[in-house]
């Protein structure tokens, strides 16, 4: 996109040392792309999905710090829930200033929608949280989470089982 370099531009005007330029640069030019891809699965829009991008950036600018190695799971990881927690922030904000439902969310049977659906993320550990929204926000398969979050694939499972068993939870509790 011709976006991406003017987006560089601007992110690494906000940076100082030639050492954070640098990773910076890497990391952009390594994982732009995917997290803008994460950014459309929640957001179905290229202006929103590249306003998330560009927020989540300026949040990684902050933590440059916490990022060792550029090419590892770890930052993938880091980077990937970023994108995808500012995203769902936005989309949340969005269905509140525009009162309408997403498509996605409407299809479960649950009959809540999506700003309850993530209040309830929201009051379960992040542990959880994280699982549940990878897998059914994101439409992750169990692999590809494990993968993602460099974890078992049978941790991924417990994790989903446990998450969902809270919710039921606290389901039951505000019905």
């Amino acid at each position: 996109k011709g976006m991406g370099r003017d987006m560089l531009c601007i992110l690494l005007a906000s940076v100082d040392s030639p050492q954070d330029k640098r990773k910076l640069e890497l990391l952009y030019e390594k994982y732009n792309r995917l997290m803008y891809v994460v950014a459309m699965r929640v957001l179905h829009h290229p202006q929103d999905a590249e306003d998330a991008c560009l927020t989540s950036w300026e949040k990684v600018i902050k933590n440059l710090d916490k990022i060792d190695k550029i090419d590892c799971q770890k930052t993938k990881s880091f980077l990937v829930i970023i994108v995808e927690r500012t995203a769902i922030d936005l989309y949340r904000k969005n269905q509140k200033n525009e009162f309408e439902t997403s498509p996605f969310f409407c299809k479960h049977e649950s009959g809540y929608g999506e700003s309850e659906m993530m209040e309830v993320f929201h009051k379960i550990p992040k542990l959880y949280a994280e699982v549940l929204i990878l897998r059914y926000v994101n439409e992750l398969g169990v692999s590809e989470i494990a993968e993602l979050l460099n974890i078992k694939q049978n941790a991924v499972s417990k994790r989903i089982a446990r998450g969902i068993a809270i919710i039921r939870k606290e389901w039951l509790g505000n019905e």
